[in-house]
């Protein structure tokens, strides 16, 4: 559906649709478009790198549990004591 008035001729609810010239005013130059992907190149790093830091944070709370495992193992002869452990470090890593 279209509305005229004196100056353009405009689609109703889209406002930058009138004909291909006017749409051009509105499109991206190279410099616009140059720095869009500068910056979606910066987030996909970040995203990149935040997954990469979370991975190792799990790593790292991976070894301290096993850590602490053999710690209990390496210094008891109570079986209960390392079992405990053992279970208490598991169910954390869950």
């Amino acid at each position: 559906m279209t509305t005229k008035d004196a100056s353009t001729t405009q689609r109703e609810g889209c406002p930058f649709c009138d004909d291909a010239s006017s749409r051009m005013d509105f499109a991206f130059s190279a410099e616009d478009q140059e720095l869009l992907e500068a910056l979606a190149t910066q987030a996909a790093r970040v995203i990149h790198n935040t997954w990469l830091y979370e991975q190792l944070r799990l790593k790292a709370r991976l070894l301290e549990s096993l850590a602490s495992v053999s710690r209990t193992i390496n210094s008891t002869l109570n079986l209960d004591d390392a079992l405990s452990v053992i279970t208490r470090e598991a169910c954390v890593l869950m």
